[in-house]
């Protein structure tokens, strides 16, 4: 309903409409900077080439000093997300210059001194639209306007019965574009729609919903609950299917919901390219899902899933939630974790699945895997707590000795180990330990033949062994029998994968790497560095149409810290170069990420001793990246940063 409201108002601001997603700070990231990439042209904003959070900042600084503009901030969560945004925005505004501003939020709590740091704001509440301005807003998405005074007065009637919501109003403005339809009959079929069950739907029942107060708790009102339920009676006449649609959104994320979810002919949900655009378009057509063509996705306003769910009703509640599963299960690549930068749209659905799954006691194969590589992928982006919970709930769950264990406890041991790297406690350092020995215990005890999966084990066991704080400490190993044990399981991962595919094979990229890292820790040098070079020709050789590959960082960096160790400088600084420019094109999720953090403050000291200064880096670099093409990306992300 406010885009209808910006639509009708669009001449007012001849500089155009920013709307900006403000849900999430990093929605709200990537929307600025498309708009900047939409204004590059004009001679106002200059737009960044790297999508940043300093880049969408330097948009809103040129935008403060420009007026005629309208800036939507759609459903904010939190007023934090916006607070540093919102006031460089009006740093320079007057009463006469800036632009203006449209706030959509669920929020119960509007007063802006709850915002602590919001400036220069002054608040005009739209929460509900008088019974005029309502009436106006059902003929402006009905598509037509009032065809007499009578009608104008059941129009306005209806909004009055609407409470003046806008979510109801628009719905019930869409319900009346279908044909044959009347206000008066909307009225009649709106009071017989009941009264019950609107003012207690259970929001706790949507993930990521956790009121502090009751003040803070979020309740729908009857009314859109009664134009929910209209529009789902008249679907069940004309498309059963998009019942089916609107049931499945319901429990997915609300935003950005990928269409390939229901045109993947492997998922049982599967509809059909052709026959689902009719299936979305009678949900879309009566305003219960929007459509963006663009990005080929769905989206469903929360208030919207909270009416769905609870008209689902808590006893068909679990069926939905496993079709769910089953949906995102099935477009979940099992090798995720090698390039999780093309799966960030499936993340928030792995969010929602994951808690929808531990709320409602569902632990199947497919819910499992979710659950377990969201934690993974929570432990990547260094969300410690929620991602040891989430390990510690499946552990204590799923019993079973079969294949699926035996990943399952490989990727709980991953899990345990980023985090021990996290937070250096030998605690998680022991967790990891034992959920990959517990792994390969299952393996052994079942004689299962998967040389990929033993592989992995084997490194993964090796690699906790090396690094645990027990073992090593100031370079000086302390319990040798744990370091030949680390050696040995390296050795068997290697032998394995040669024994496989041959001495290319892609497998020996990790194993190579990690004995690298064994042969560094021992001071053999040599042998380090040789390991380290054969680790990254595989691994480039593997990803050469895709190098930007967080494994290969890794490795790259690794070697740079060897470099770094024998006090080989230039080549040292090479390396990390290679690491970075890798690292920072592909960390779009977490730009504070603290393994680039880490890496570029090495790198800055090294660079301060470092005498290099020849025109590209690294001869195996396939792009051949320039230092100064490096310090650039670098000055853009980090802009306080002084190279």
């Amino acid at each position: 309903m406010a885009l209808k409201l910006c639509e009708a108002s669009a001449l007012n601001y001849p500089l155009g409409i920013i709307w900006l997603r403000a849900d999430t700070e990093d929605n709200l990231i990537i929307d600025l900077n498309k708009a900047a990439h939409m204004e590059a042209a004009r001679p106002f904003i200059s737009a960044s080439i790297v999508e940043t959070k300093a880049s969408a900042l330097s948009f809103c600084e040129a935008l403060s000093k420009r007026d005629g503009f309208l800036i939507v901030f759609d459903n904010v969560d939190s007023w934090e997300t916006i607070v540093e945004f919102y006031n460089v925005l009006t740093r320079d505004r007057t009463d006469n210059k800036g632009g203006r501003f449209l706030i959509t939020t669920r929020l119960r709590d509007m007063n802006p001194v709850g915002s602590r740091d919001l400036k220069n704001i002054k608040i005009k509440y739209l929460a509900t639209f008088s019974t005029t301005l309502g009436a106006e807003l059902i003929f402006l998405r009905r598509g037509r306007p009032a065809e007499s005074e009578e009608e104008r007065r059941e129009a306005e009637e209806l909004s009055r019965r609407l409470g003046g919501l806008p979510l109801a109003l628009d719905q019930a403005g869409a319900y009346l574009a279908l044909p044959d339809t009347t206000i008066d009959e909307y009225l009649n079929e709106y009071e017989k729609s009941g009264t019950n069950g609107g003012a207690n739907l259970r929001d706790e029942r949507a993930p990521g919903h956790n009121p502090q107060t009751d003040n803070e708790k979020y309740l729908e009102h009857e009314s859109v609950r009664r134009t929910y339920k209209i529009a789902l009676d008249w679907l069940r006449l004309e498309s059963a299917d998009s019942v089916t649609l609107l049931n499945l959104c319901a429990f997915l994320a609300p935003d950005n919901i990928p269409e390939f979810l229901f045109t993947d002919d492997r998922n049982k949900e599967y509809f059909g390219k052709t026959y689902f655009k009719s299936v979305r378009h009678a949900a879309v057509r009566l305003s219960l899902l929007e459509h963006d063509a663009t990005e080929k996705t769905l989206s469903m306003h929360r208030v919207v899933q909270d009416v769905a769910r609870d008209l689902i009703g808590e006893k068909e509640e679990s069926m939905w939630i496993e079709r769910v599963v089953d949906i995102i299960r099935v477009a979940s690549d099992d090798e995720w974790h090698e390039n999780w930068w093309e799966k960030q749209l499936l993340i928030p659905h792995w969010d929602f699945c994951t808690r929808h799954s531990i709320r409602n006691n569902i632990f199947t194969l497919s819910s499992i895997w979710i659950m377990s590589n969201f934690s993974l992928m929570e432990a990547y982006l260094e969300n410690v707590n929620d991602s040891k919970n989430i390990a510690r709930i499946i552990m204590n769950k799923y019993k079973h000795e079969d294949i699926h264990s035996i990943e399952l406890w490989n990727v709980l041991g991953m899990i345990f180990r980023i985090n021990a790297d996290l937070e250096e406690k030998e605690a998680c350092f022991r967790e990891a330990e034992a959920c990959f020995r517990e792994a390969l215990r299952i393996m052994n005890k079942n004689q299962y033949d998967n040389n990929s999966l033993k592989i992995s084990i084997y490194n993964n066991l090796a690699g906790i062994l090396r690094n645990r704080p027990d073992v090593l400490k100031n370079g000086i190993v302390l319990k040798p029998e744990v370091i030949k044990e680390s050696a040995e399981l390296f050795n068997s991962a290697i032998e394995i994968a040669r024994i496989e595919h041959g001495d290319d094979s892609p497998n020996l990229a990790a194993p190579y790497n990690n004995m690298a890292g064994l042969y560094r820790i021992l001071k053999s040098y040599d042998e380090s560095e040789k390991y380290f070079k054969k680790s990254i020709q595989i691994s480039i050789e593997k990803n050469k149409n895709h190098i930007f590959d967080f494994n290969l960082a890794s490795y790259f960096k690794n070697i740079g810290f060897l470099m770094k160790e024998i006090n080989n400088i230039n080549e040292s600084e090479e390396y990390y170069g290679i690491s970075l420019w890798i690292y920072l094109n592909i960390d779009s999720i977490n730009p504070n990420n603290a393994k680039i953090a880490n890496n570029l403050e090495d790198w800055i000291e090294i660079r301060k001793k470092s005498k290099f200064n020849i025109n590209y880096i690294y001869e195996y670099h396939p792009y051949r990246v320039k230092i100064e093409d490096l310090i650039n990306l670098i000055k853009k992300r980090y802009p306080n940063i002084k190279i």
